[in-house]
């Protein structure tokens, strides 16, 4: 590969990265994005620094990530008293929010939207309806973080990797 073809694929591999830090922000499948530009920098590294031990390292945690963002949020608002009402809410309030209110659109809009479908659908007391609403956020924050830290840790031991060699 000429320099050319290094230069494109590492400025690839840049956009996914951030894009991928973005959607994480968003509580979207972001690490994913994160893991294709690792591979990316592989690619551009020609596997000699960034060997593909790592990249199935770190295929695991993006993997294990995903599987414990589907938990959390759930599990979070399980354990504060929402029932499928709550849940469903959280879901469409966070999907709402992010058109409506970009990134704290995205953090607000699962604790309304868990309040909202608990006292009108799921005919909770506004007692119940918000501890369900705050345990969806709490699952939904937690969520975010778990997958941002370890997103910024595949992207620093890449980072030191290439550039310490």
């Amino acid at each position: 590969m000429g320099i050319i073809g290094a230069i494109v694929l590492g400025i690839i591999g840049a956009v996914l990265a951030v894009a991928g830090m973005i959607l994480t922000l968003a509580n979207l499948p972001g690490v994913w994005l994160v893991f294709l530009s690792v591979v990316v920098a592989a690619l551009v590294d020609r596997f000699e620094v960034i060997q593909p031990r790592l990249l199935v390292i770190f295929f695991f945690i993006s993997l294990f990530v995903s599987l414990i963002d589907n938990i959390l949020v759930p599990f979070g608002a399980k354990k504060m008293g929402a029932g499928k009402w709550g849940i469903l809410g959280a879901v469409t309030g966070a999907v709402i929010g992010l058109f409506l209110g970009n990134l704290i659109g995205v953090i607000i809009g699962p604790f309304i939207g868990a309040l909202i479908f608990e006292l009108l659908i799921g005919k909770k007391s506004l007692d119940l309806a918000l501890k369900a609403g705050f345990g969806t956020f709490i699952g939904f924050v937690s969520s975010v973080v778990l997958k941002f830290g370890l997103s910024v840790a595949m992207i620093a031991i890449t980072f030191v990797k290439l550039f310490r060699g």
